[in-house]
């Protein structure tokens, strides 16, 4: 059984928690030091859930960044996204593409990703897709991970998450 994290999103209607995978622990000699623009690149993985309450998490498939490109696996048998969350469809329609990240003010690519707090804004990454799709934010979640957040008030079935030591999705 994997280990898994109750990440409360500031939802100003709901309130409520949604239980998505964490990352693993790491051993301190993995601590050193590592840039943002390091630890946004490599696997996410990319998931949803049916609703607010459910405990039930879908693996969709696997996103990977790559410098400015990125690509999208879906899981075996993941063909879309539901009905109840579009907002991940265009990796399903164009799963390769061009990808931008753009730093927020304060952050630099070359920063050490571990000193800043948890939920901190580092980018917004907008995917060069067709039509447009309103970029996300990139923060830093517990324990040496990081997420995707919606840049739209809207609320979240879905989860882009990885562990920034693994360079791979948690």
């Amino acid at each position: 059984m994997g280990i898994c994290t109750v990440v409360l999103v500031p939802f100003a209607l709901t309130g409520c928690a949604r239980i998505f995978p964490s990352a693993p622990d790491v051993s301190p000699t993995a601590r050193e030091s590592l840039t943002v623009w390091e630890a946004v690149q490599g696997e996410w993985l990319v998931s949803q859930t049916q609703d607010m309450m459910s405990s039930y998490v879908e693996d969709l498939g696997v996103l990977t960044v790559d410098g400015v490109s990125y690509a999208f696996s879906a899981t075996t048998g993941a063909e879309s996204v539901s009905a109840v969350d579009q907002r991940l469809q265009f990796l399903f329609d164009a799963p390769e593409g061009e990808v931008r990240l753009e730093f927020v003010d304060g952050v630099q690519g070359s920063d050490n990703v571990r000193l800043f707090d948890e939920y901190a804004t580092l980018a917004i990454c907008t995917f060069e897709t067709e039509p447009a799709t309103p970029g996300f934010l990139i923060l830093v979640g517990e324990g040496d991970s990081l997420f995707f957040h919606s840049s739209l008030s809207e609320i979240s079935l879905w989860s882009i998450s990885k562990g920034f030591d693994q360079g791979t999705h948690q």
